[in-house]
């Protein structure tokens, strides 16, 4: 039954592109009065050219409830915290029906680093179903920016042979090294950095710091439901031969029902992005990204969540997507697409198609 399903999805993606008769008409979720993303900053997952946080579903998924914030509360000037909001994601199922469960990835894990990178959107959505927007602009206020920066002298303390008011007097001194501002310390005690010092639990220290950091600059959220669609390669079968999985994934240079997926729900007036996963290669180099290539088995296919913002026609008729990125001001796409003035990309849809492994969009 599930290679039928498979075979039967396989056959619907090799249709001709005669299906997509959209005629690609001109949006743009950055501009008008109304548009969400008309003064939300592109946001660098980088942290300042720094190593790569992998944090890139927080940021599409920060941005995107950044929308729905700025569609239905009108709250001007808060911008979500990509570090809270991969932190509930990570605190998952913690909040499953409202109670609290302890998981085996909340046991403490190795020194130095926040741990908030590599998630899945459809995960996150889940949590902050239940879960807040922090602004961002209060946690730069206060100096909490990079979430490595930030973690590392917490972890360093826990693993110390130091009493538990030394390891308190020691963090203090290296946040305030670090960047911290008396802000942050005003709002957390001494007696929150001891708990956040101590607690075995790894994501645990760190939702006993931001909940109370947060907690007077918090939306509560009221997201919309969403559907999901996955067109990533699953494993190989048990009794599937090398050649057979190939042929099972040999997909053409457009997938058009992705670009159904993405260009109706753009065109739907909910005034809210379509997150899609994608083959990072693609932004960089076009020719090496498509899945007929099978990247994503042979691992030259780098899994990243960016938005879909945009669509309009182009000089050729084509349709093209304007694609909002968490890389900050780099510039060196690949030289097929067009970047604009905010740092955004302009990539032909059918291209992009070819590259799409999940497209996530509002009902």
């Amino acid at each position: 039954m599930i290679k039928l399903q498979k075979l039967f999805i396989t056959t619907l993606t090799l249709l001709s592109t005669t299906i997509y008769a959209n005629d690609c008409q001109d949006i743009r979720l950055d501009q008008g009065e109304n548009a969400p993303f008309k003064n939300l900053p592109i946001h660098d997952q980088m942290y300042g050219k720094k190593k790569d946080s992998q944090m890139c579903y927080a940021f599409a998924g920060s941005q995107f409830i950044d929308a729905v914030i700025q569609n239905d509360l009108k709250a001007k000037g808060h911008i979500t915290s990509a570090i809270t909001t991969a932190l509930q994601t990570k605190l998952s199922p913690t909040r499953a029906n409202g109670s609290k469960v302890n998981l085996l990835s909340n046991i403490s894990r190795g020194a130095g680093r926040s741990g908030l990178g590599v998630g899945q959107i459809n995960i996150l959505f889940k949590q902050l179903k239940q879960g807040f927007s922090c602004d961002q602009n209060f946690l730069t206020s206060i100096g909490i920016k990079d979430p490595n920066t930030f973690w590392e002298p917490f972890v360093y303390e826990f693993y110390s042979n130091k009493s538990l008011e030394e390891k308190v007097k020691t963090l203090k001194e290296e946040l305030r090294l670090r960047g911290v501002k008396e802000g942050f310390f005003n709002i957390v005690d001494d007696e929150v950095l001891a708990i956040a010092v101590s607690k075995k639990g790894f994501y645990l220290r760190e939702q006993a710091i931001f909940e109370k950091v947060c907690e007077n600059n918090k939306i509560e959220l009221n997201l919309p439901e969403l559907e999901y669609h996955d067109y990533s390669p699953s494993d190989i079968g048990y009794n599937e031969t090398d050649e057979e999985f190939k042929q099972r994934f040999q997909v053409d240079a457009v997938n058009p029902h992705i670009i159904q997926n993405i260009s109706a729900s753009l065109e739907s007036g909910n005034n809210l992005p379509v997150i899609v996963d994608i083959c990072a290669e693609v932004l960089t180099e076009k020719e090496k990204s498509f899945k007929r290539s099978l990247p994503a088995m042979n691992g030259s296919c780098s899994n990243h969540s960016v938005l879909v913002i945009g669509q309009r026609k182009a000089k050729d008729n084509s349709c093209q997507y304007l694609v909002r990125n968490s890389w900050g001001d780099y510039r060196k796409y690949d030289q097929a697409w067009e970047v604009d003035e905010k740092g955004q990309i302009w990539v032909d849809a059918k291209t992009l198609s070819s590259s799409v492994l999940k497209v996530i969009h509002a009902r």
